[in-house]
């Protein structure tokens, strides 16, 4: 996360309000959080992958997973987007389990 005063210095009064907004935004995956806003650094590139950190595992989901529209891609938490299944096992990822 930037610091607030990258943003808007004369609001720093309310710096503790738009972090706390923020985290909900975040946390209920609203606005760039949400499915609609995405990161492709790779054009036509479809497979999600999500690192999870609390257990330390890899995930990737296909376009016709059930949660796939869910599903946000966060390239600064090692989230990541893939070409291919044969990409996302070679970098050590297993197939969600609400994929077909």
């Amino acid at each position: 996360m930037l610091p607030i005063s990258s943003f808007a210095p004369k609001y720093a009064d309310y710096a503790h309000e738009l972090e706390l907004a923020e985290g909900n935004a975040k946390n209920a995956k609203r606005g760039i959080w949400s499915s609609r806003c995405q990161n492709s650094q790779k054009e036509g590139c479809l497979i999600k992958e999500n690192y999870r950190k609390d257990t330390k595992t890899k995930i990737y989901h296909l376009p016709d997973c059930y949660n796939y529209d869910k599903i946000t891609v966060n390239l600064k938490e090692k989230d990541a987007w893939f070409c291919t299944a044969e990409e996302a096992v070679n970098a050590g990822f297993v197939k969600s389990r609400d994929c077909p």
